[in-house]
């Protein structure tokens, strides 16, 4: 089996950081079983454009940078929008007094000072590659007298009832769906755990992991999403689309599109 690969994007305005990182990461990582693969950015407008583009496992930023287009914590909210569950050093200047702050507000992330993450690089790597992993997207609810456990990226689809939530996740081994209920509303669900976007209301009562739609249709009824998995008849699985849902769904699987050059 082969390395794992881990991508990094540095984003930091003194070049003699950059050009540390980039060439002692990839050592730090040899060390650890991993190949390094590295983007930097020297300006916030091209780490912006960057971040945008391309999904990094681990983000370096210069939390004290700040140039005509933007500064360093601009550039760490933007990340946590939009890579909720990726790992985050922030490199400050020196034991800057806001670092706790900002750790409470952005956690997880990690947050050494320069000097501390030059003296101690090898450790801060394993502790972001420990965060990837397990700062993975579980979810435990204490449904009184039991726990709830389930992983994000398994439900299949969402259905709200009755100020409840039912999830399905489709069991590989028996080729079925699972369901499981939950003492909160679908809005309040998505609310919490749908920071990252993975679930696309689709209808009232639904919503659908974007990366199990098969195809959208017209079925005798009504529009529907079809899911890739079927059910242990092998009938397809359709769910429900209002006209608005339809809107969000064509719009998200269009960007998906012509984000691999498809469209």
């Amino acid at each position: 089996m082969g390395k794992e690969i881990i991508k990094l994007f540095i984003a930091h305005n003194d070049p003699n950081v950059l050009r540390y990182l980039s060439v002692e990461t990839p050592r730090e990582f040899e060390i650890l079983g991993a190949y390094a693969h590295i983007a930097t950015a020297a300006t916030f407008r091209g780490a912006n454009e960057r971040v945008e583009k391309e999904y990094f496992d681990i983000y370096f930023i210069d939390f004290n940078w700040e140039d005509e287009d933007g500064h360093g914590e601009a550039l760490i909210e933007f990340i946590k929008k939009i890579a909720p569950y990726q790992a985050i050093i922030v490199i400050f200047d020196d034991t800057d007094d806001c670092r706790l702050k900002l750790y409470d507000k952005y956690y997880p992330i990690i947050c050494p000072s320069k000097e501390m993450l030059f003296s101690n690089l090898g450790e801060y790597l394993e502790k972001a590659l420990l965060s990837l992993t397990s700062h993975s997207r579980e979810v435990v609810i204490n449904t009184q007298p039991k726990f709830i456990r389930f992983y994000l990226e398994e439900v299949a689809y969402i259905y709200g009832h009755a100020g409840k939530t039912i999830i399905f996740i489709y069991d590989f081994d028996a080729k079925k769906y699972k369901e499981q209920e939950l003492p909160l509303t679908l809005t309040s669900f998505l609310a919490k755990y749908n920071k990252s976007g993975d679930f696309l209301r689709c209808h009232r009562d639904y919503a659908v992991n974007r990366l199990m739609i098969r195809f959208v249709h017209k079925s005798r009824e009504h529009q529907c999403i079809e899911l890739i998995y079927r059910d242990e008849n092998d009938y397809p699985i359709e769910i429900p689309m209002s006209d608005s849902g339809k809107k969000s769904v064509i719009k998200e699987m269009n960007r998906e599109m012509e984000g691999i050059g498809l469209i």
